[in-house]
């Protein structure tokens, strides 16, 4: 979903079974090249999603923001400036 100049990315999801493919890298890298009037590209995942976050800081992505959401979770939000 395009807002302004920001993609939003919502909900990116591998299935189990198929993680450690290089899926997500596939599915992100296409995002970036399929929408390249994204001024940037925001997402967010939680704070124990260690896989996913190293994909994203891999990716470019850089955290933004913390969102505290209960006890148990915390979501952190990332985002993706064009290099």
């Amino acid at each position: 979903q395009l807002a302004g100049t920001t993609c939003l990315v919502g909900r990116l999801v591998v299935a189990p079974d198929r993680q450690g493919q290089g899926l997500g890298t596939a599915l992100l890298a296409a995002l970036h090249e399929q929408v390249p009037e994204a001024g940037a590209f925001d997402l967010f995942t939680g704070h124990l999603s260690e896989g996913n976050l190293r994909l994203y800081r891999r990716l470019g992505y850089r955290e933004t923001r913390r969102e505290r959401m209960d006890d148990h979770l915390t979501l952190i939000h990332l985002r993706r400036t064009p290099t």
